[in-house]
C-alpha cells in the first residue's frame, strides 16, 4: 500500500539550562493512504515533538540530530523555509489540543478561514474579486455544513468567543479538511472537550478522513480513542517507539512490557481485575538510563536490559524493541 509518510531514524535535542535533552532516539515509523495511525504513549514520551518535526515547527532551542521525514517522496527536513511553507497548510495541515490558542479572537471565524481558503491556488488565482469572494463563502459554508455545524453564515459571521469549545473544534477540523490535505496531524484534538463532545468530534474527523481518504496521526494518550477509531498504532516511550503494528493484534496481545503496563491500566466492563498504575517514572531525558530506558520500570528486566539498548525486532506481526524477542526485523 502506498505510504504517504515515512520516518526513518528521527532523532531530536533539545538545548536546556540542565544539559541536551534527547527527546527522540531513532524513531521510525510510516503512514499509509487513507489510514489513520495512532500515536500513544505517557506524558513527555516525545508524541508532539514527533509532530512538531514533522511540520518543521520546532522551537529554536532544538536540534535535529538524525534521520529523515519523507513526505510523498520529499525529505522534509531538506526543504527550505519557503519550500516547507508550501507543504506545511496545504498538503499538510493540523488540528490541535486547545482551538482557544489557534483562533485569534479579533477576528472573525470567516477572515480568519478566508486567509487558509488563499492558499488554494485555485482559489488565489480567481481575478475577479467578487467571483473569488463567492468561492470562499461556498467553500466555507460546504466545510462547515462538512462538520454539521448549524448555521454555517452564522459561524462565518461569528468571534471565536461567541462559540462553545466544542464548535470551536469544529471549526479546526473544518479548516484543516478545507484544502483536502494529503495528511492530517491531529495533537490531542479532544482534551479540551468533554466526553459527549469528543466523541462527536472523534466520529466526525473519522467521516472526513474516509471521505476524503485522507491520513491522519492520532496523537492522544488515551488509548480507548485509538482503539475506536485507528487502523495502526505506535506506542511511544522516552524518545522511542517500542511497538508498532495493526490495533486489534496490539491490543489482542501486547508485546512490550510498556505496553502490557499501559493495557493493565485500563479499566475495563468485562473483568473484575483491579487497575494497575506502572510504577516508577519516566526517565530523565537529559541522564538517561543505560541499556534499554524502561528497564528500571519492567517486571521482566533482565540483566542484558541494564547495559545493551534493544533493537526494532519483526514479532508476531508487528515491530517491537524489547530483548524478550530476538526473531529479526523483517522475519516472518
Amino acid at each position: 500500500m502506498e505510504k504517504v509518510l515515512e520516518v526513518k531514524d528521527l532523532s531530536v535535542q533539545f538545548k536546556t539550562y540542565r544539559g541536551i535533552v534527547k527527546a527522540l532516539n531513532g524513531i521510525s515509523f510510516d503512514v499509509l493512504k487513507g489510514e489513520m495511525l495512532g500515536l500513544a504513549g505517557e506524558t513527555g514520551s516525545g508524541k508532539s515533538v514527533t509532530s512538531q518535526a514533522i511540520m518543521r515547527t520546532l522551537p529554536e532551542n532544538s536540534k535535529i540530530a538524525g534521520g529523515s521525514v519523507l513526505f510523498e517522496g520529499k525529505d522534509l527536513l531538506k526543504l527550505t523555509e519557503k519550500d516547507i511553507e508550501m507543504v506545511r497548510g496545504r498538503s499538510i495541515t493540523a488540528v490541535f489540543q486547545d482551538p482557544h490558542t489557534y483562533l485569534n479572537p479579533v477576528f472573525r471565524i470567516g477572515q480568519q478561514f478566508k486567509d487558509i481558503l488563499l492558499n488554494d491556488p485555485a482559489i488565489s488565482s480567481i481575478k475577479d474579486k467578487k467571483k473569488r469572494e463567492a468561492t470562499i463563502n461556498e467553500k466555507m459554508t460546504q466545510s462547515f455544513r462538512d462538520v454539521k455545524m448549524p448555521s454555517p453564515e452564522r459561524i462565518i459571521r461569528s468571534y471565536p468567543h461567541e462559540l462553545s469549545g466544542g464548535m470551536k473544534q469544529r471549526v479546526l477540523i473544518a479548516m484543516a479538511f478545507s484544502l483536502k490535505p494529503s495528511l492530517i496531524i491531529a495533537d490531542e484534538p479532544t482534551t479540551a472537550l468533554d466526553v459527549t463532545i469528543q466523541a462527536q468530534v472523534l466520529r466526525l474527523m473519522r467521516e472526513l478522513q474516509k471521505k476524503y481518504h485522507t491520513s491522519v496521526v492520532l496523537i492522544t494518550h488515551d488509548l480507548g480513542v485509538i482503539a475506536e477509531n485507528c487502523d495502526r498504532i505506535a506506542i511511544m516511550y522516552a524518545g522511542r517507539i517500542v511497538e508498532f503494528g495493526d490495533v486489534k493484534t496490539v491490543y489482542a496481545k501486547p508485546l512490550h512490557p510498556y505496553t502490557q503496563g499501559l493495557m493493565r491500566a485500563l479499566p475495563r466492563a468485562d473483568k473484575d481485575a483491579q487497575i494497575e498504575s506502572i510504577g516508577g517514572t519516566v526517565p530523565d531525558l537529559v541522564n538517561p538510563p543505560k541499556g534499554c530506558t524502561f528497564h528500571e520500570r519492567c517486571r521482566n528486566v533482565m540483566d542484558v536490559c541494564k547495559t545493551s539498548p534493544p533493537s526494532p525486532l519483526f514479532h508476531e506481526g508487528r515491530i517491537v524493541e524489547c530483548h524478550l524477542y530476538n526473531e529479526p526485523l523483517g522475519g516472518s
